[in-house]
């Protein structure tokens, strides 16, 4: 009886061992199964944005082919807008004096030749009294020069008084040449003055044609010659000077389109 006992007890703790390890074997494989549905599940998982098509009519996409386009670059450059110095000029005067009378103002739109303003000077009716004084006096130098010419050829002068007669020609005409020529770069006319019409001030004209710039003196001023008074700008020939950097220097071509924007210009 107690062996048959033994046994019996032997045989139940056999048959709860077995029933554990089962039970731990099917839980195990539970909880491995839920772990790899999880990672399925997320691998099923798409990376991208599925639109379907009323999404996608919606918001305004549209698909189609493929094709091949060049894709512009562009470079940046910094500059400036500049004229040629010929076309840009400062009106200075020749000789000092006091500015009478400005006859335009910044902006305005003057041609070559026209009167921007007026310089008073005294020293200007000396300059025509020695003038006339000097034409007049060719009068007599003349006279007396054609009168030892024709001595001289009819064998009846002496050499020395032709050659100095010669010499006083040459020298008064070379100096009303003088004056002439300081008189019409003032601005007035040698043939008024001849007439006797003195003036106490000349004019000063626009050398070039274009747009008149900043105006640097007023009314009553007293100026140096040589003193630039204002300026005259022809942009019929402005150009944009532009610095481009030497690693896109192999980038630039003739012909290729320029695009610039003022510094204080609004982007639209």
């Amino acid at each position: 009886m107690k062996i048959q006992k033994y046994k019996l007890i032997t045989t139940a703790v056999v048959l709860a061992v077995v029933f554990a390890s089962c039970s731990g074997d099917s839980g195990k494989r539970e909880t491995d199964a839920k772990e790899n549905a999880g990672k399925e599940t997320k691998k099923e998982k798409p990376d991208g944005l599925e639109l379907t098509a009323e999404q996608m009519q919606t918001v305004g996409i549209v698909t189609g082919p493929i094709a091949q386009k060049n894709l512009d670059s562009v470079i940046k450059a910094n500059g400036q807008l500049a004229v040629p110095p010929q076309n840009k000029a400062d009106v200075s005067i020749l000789s000092g004096g006091i500015i009478n009378h400005i006859s335009v103002i910044e902006g305005q739109q003057v041609r070559r030749g026209q009167l921007l303003a007026t310089i008073k000077n005294q020293d200007l009716i000396k300059i025509q009294q020695d003038y006339l004084a000097a034409k007049n006096n060719f009068t007599y130098v003349q006279a007396e020069y054609n009168r030892q010419k024709q001595l001289q050829e009819a064998g009846a002068g002496t050499g020395k008084s032709y050659q100095s007669s010669e010499a006083t020609y040459n020298a008064e005409r070379s100096r009303i040449t003088a004056y002439e020529s300081q008189l019409s770069q003032l601005g007035i006319s040698p043939g008024r003055i001849a007439n006797g019409h003195i003036v106490s001030q000349f004019p000063v004209l626009s050398p070039i044609g274009g747009t008149v710039g900043q105006i640097t003196s007023n009314t009553g001023a007293f100026v140096q010659p040589g003193t630039s008074i204002m300026e005259v700008v022809d942009n019929s020939k402005i150009h944009c000077d532009l610095t481009v950097f030497e690693k896109d220097l192999m980038h630039v071509r003739v012909g290729q389109k320029v695009s610039f924007q003022l510094t204080n210009q609004k982007t639209s």
